[in-house]
C-alpha cells in the first residue's frame, strides 16, 4: 500500500506553500557538482558558459537564466530532475506534467519584484542548488501571506503591522523545494554581495502542469472508470450550484480490496473564495462537504489489494 499523505478531507486546512528540504539530495548533488565544474574555472572556454540570458526588465526581473536542459544535457542529469520532479508532481499536486525547467543566476543587484505566475500552471517550484555556506545577502523568495490579499477582513487598527506580517522569506537552502500557489504575489530579494557564479544564488524553477488522476495499486483506470464517473456527475452538478471558489483541491481516495472507499485524504488545498462570495472557510466547507459525501459512498470492482486514487479537482 502507498504511503499515506495528506489529512482526512473534512479536516484539511488551505495552504499556498509547501518545502521539502534536502529533495533528492544525491541528484542535487550532482546538479551541484556540475554546475561547479563548467563555472568554476572563468579562464576556461566551456560551450555551457555562453548559454546565459542576462535578463533585466526594468523595475521588474534582473537575473541571469538558462534553460536548464541547454546547461545539464550531459550524464542524463536533466532527464533525472525531470524525473524526480515528475514524480513529485503525481504523488503530492496530483499534476501529470512539468514545464520546461529554467536554471538562475543571481549575482549582486539581481532580483524579481512582485509578480504572479497566473499563465503559467497551478503550481509554481524554485529547486535550490545554492551553496551550503552563503556569503551573500538577499536571494529570499518572499511570497505574500494570505490575509494580505483578504487585507480589510480581519484588519486590526491597533496592531503593529511590518513586513514579517505581511510576507513570507524563504532562504534559498541547498536542495530545498518551495512549492507555491501561483497565483500568489511574489518575488526574489536583492542579492548583493558576489560576482563569483560559484558563490551566486542558484535556483532551479518551473510550473507543474495538467493535474490529472493516477491509479495505484490493483484498479486501474479502466476498472474505476465507471464508479469514479457514478460519483463524479453529480458532484459536478452540486458543486456547480454551491462552489464560490477557485484553486486546486487534490485529493487521495484509498480503495479496500473489496472496492469500497475506506478514506479520502486531501494532498492540496488551493482554494480562494470568488470576489463578493463570502469567507473563505465557508466556501471550502461547502466544496469539502460535497465531495465527501459524493466519493465516499463509491464503490469500485473487488481487487486483489487494495488501491489509491489521486483526483485533482480545478476550480476556475
Amino acid at each position: 500500500m502507498a504511503q499515506e499523505f495528506g489529512t482526512t478531507l473534512l479536516e484539511s486546512m488551505p495552504g499556498h506553500l509547501r518545502i521539502t528540504d534536502d529533495f533528492s539530495p544525491t541528484l542535487t548533488r550532482q546538479l551541484r557538482a556540475e554546475f561547479e565544474l563548467k563555472m568554476g574555472n572563468p579562464r576556461e572556454t566551456r560551450p555551457e558558459r555562453f548559454v546565459w540570458d542576462w535578463w533585466h526588465v526594468p523595475g521588474q526581473y534582473t537575473q541571469l537564466r538558462t534553460p536548464a536542459h541547454d546547461f545539464f544535457d550531459t550524464n542524463d542529469l536533466y532527464a533525472q530532475l525531470e524525473s524526480s520532479l515528475l514524480d513529485y508532481g503525481r504523488r503530492e499536486l496530483g499534476c501529470s506534467a512539468v514545464s520546461p525547467i529554467w536554471l538562475s543566476m543571481y549575482i549582486s543587484g539581481c532580483s524579481q519584484e512582485l509578480h504572479a505566475d497566473v499563465p503559467h500552471g497551478p503550481f509554481a517550484f524554485v529547486l535550490s542548488l545554492s551553496p551550503k555556506k552563503r556569503s551573500v545577502t538577499g536571494g529570499e523568495t518572499f511570497i505574500l501571506q494570505p490575509q494580505v490579499l483578504d487585507y480589510w477582513r480581519d484588519f486590526q487598527p491597533g496592531a503593529v503591522t511590518e513586513e514579517r506580517h505581511l510576507a513570507t522569506r524563504l532562504k534559498p537552502d541547498f536542495s530545498r523545494l518551495t512549492v507555491f500557489d501561483a497565483r500568489f504575489p511574489h518575488g526574489v530579494t536583492r542579492v548583493e554581495g558576489t560576482m563569483d557564479p560559484l558563490k551566486a544564488r542558484l535556483v532551479l524553477h518551473g510550473w507543474f502542469l495538467e493535474p490529472t488522476p493516477f491509479f495505484e495499486g490493483s484498479l486501474t483506470e479502466d476498472d474505476a472508470t465507471d464508479a469514479l464517473t457514478g460519483a463524479m456527475q453529480p458532484l459536478f452538478e452540486a458543486l456547480a450550484d454551491e462552489a464560490p471558489a477557485s484553486g486546486v483541491l487534490v485529493v487521495r481516495i484509498y480503495v479496500a480490496k473489496d472496492g469500497a472507499v475506506t478514506d479520502i485524504r486531501a494532498l492540496s488545498d488551493t482554494l480562494r473564495p470568488h470576489p463578493g462570495c463570502g469567507d473563505v472557510d465557508e466556501a471550502r466547507t461547502i466544496i469539502l462537504r460535497l465531495v465527501h459525501e459524493h466519493l465516499s459512498p463509491a464503490t469500485f470492482p473487488a481487487a486483489q489489494s487494495t488501491s489509491q486514487i489521486t483526483l485533482p479537482l480545478v476550480f476556475e
